[in-house]
């Protein structure tokens, strides 16, 4: 997880194409995150002259939960060796899969 941000940081001067990239497949999961953020805050009148730096403690903290929980899965899967399973697919769904990816 901590790799992402360094190799950004080390290659992102020579290649610039990059920085929108590595948000681009995420952009909508956090926006939908940030509506559900803000709207909760405003329906409980939390905040008041506060509410930018609550708004994004509480978006830190539920977005890095969710990067957490997502790379305890992505082990998980590697333990189990759950990539085998693509085995049992037939070649041309994989090959759709993956292009439609």
């Amino acid at each position: 997880m901590s790799s992402g941000p360094l190799f950004i940081t080390a290659v992102g001067s020579e290649v610039p194409a990059l920085y929108p990239c590595v948000d681009l497949f995420l952009a909508p999961f956090l926006a939908n995150l940030a509506a559900q953020v803000d709207d909760s805050l405003y329906s409980q009148d939390l905040g008041g002259e506060k509410h930018d730096e609550l708004f994004l403690a509480t978006f830190t903290i539920l977005s890095s939960i969710g990067m957490l929980l997502s790379g305890i899965l992505c082990v998980l899967a590697s333990k189990f060796k759950l990539a085998n399973l693509g085995a049992y697919l037939p070649y041309p769904v994989l090959c759709g899969f993956f292009s439609a990816v």
